[in-house]
């Protein structure tokens, strides 16, 4: 084997061990078994929540 094969073998089993599977769907609870309780990240009190996409930053406050 060449050094160039070698180095494209390791690249490419590389970017495929770091690619993240494609999101499946959750599966459908059987029955007998609760369903899942959907739930949200809430921020930690006393955080700035983050600008809104596309929003202007405010100007900065005069010294």
């Amino acid at each position: 084997m060449t050094p160039a094969r070698i180095l494209f073998g390791a690249v490419a089993l590389t970017c495929i061990l770091h690619t993240p599977a494609l999101a499946q769907p959750a599966p459908a609870p059987t029955p007998g078994q609760p369903a899942p309780i959907p739930y949200t990240i809430e921020p930690a009190p006393g955080a700035v929540p983050p600008p809104a996409p596309g929003a202007v930053p405010p100007p900065p406050a005069p010294t």
